[in-house]
């Protein structure tokens, strides 16, 4: 194999690895914004001491 060949070689991998972790940074922005929403939904729910106990018959 020639230098230029290896050099071609390694620069594909490196181009293959950024590729991956963009993909990764892009899912985990994603996922944290699915959890941000989970939390907001979830504090916007009364807390049981709080309810009012004719609501709940």
């Amino acid at each position: 194999m020639t230098t230029a060949e290896e050099y071609e070689r390694t620069i594909q991998s490196l181009a293959a690895e950024a590729a991956m972790q963009r993909r990764r940074k892009r899912y985990w922005k994603t996922y944290a914004k699915q959890l941000e929403a989970l939390v907001a939904a979830l504090q916007s729910v009364p807390d049981a001491d709080t309810m009012d106990d004719d609501a709940a018959t």
